[in-house]
């Protein structure tokens, strides 16, 4: 005899409306809970979006049931860095006695962020 999984418990309405759909892709409830949790936290204003903040404002008392709902291959890691043009420096000779002077501007001029990614699984479908 088998018996019937317990039904997830409730988040906010339109987000457990948008999970629905993808109900049947998880076999346990603790996982379909973790993905609504996810997608709450996703729309939440949060100062940081790690996986301890999220677990924190979804009630749960740490963030493993989060972290074990999921493959490695179905986690990606997201890392941002940025870089500005101030630290680059002019360098130059003068006479002990006086001061060196620069072109180069005191306020940053340009910007650059990159963002990377990596995941064990990566499909192009």
């Amino acid at each position: 005899m088998m018996v019937a999984p317990r039904p997830a418990n409730p988040t906010v309405r339109f987000v457990d409306e948008y999970c629905e759909s993808y109900r049947d892709l998880f076999i346990q409830v603790r996982s379909f809970e973790a993905f609504k949790h996810l997608h709450v936290s996703a729309i939440a204003e949060l100062p940081r979006k790690s996986l301890p903040v999220i677990a924190k404002v979804n009630g749960l008392p740490n963030a493993q049931s989060l972290l074990h709902s999921y493959k490695p291959a179905q986690l990606v890691f997201v890392d941002e860095a940025g870089v500005d043009d101030t630290h680059d420096y002019p360098y130059g000779y003068c006479h002990r006695s006086e001061r060196f002077h620069d072109l180069k501007l005191g306020h940053r001029t340009e910007l650059v962020s990159m963002v990377s990614g990596w995941s064990d699984y990566w499909s192009l479908d």
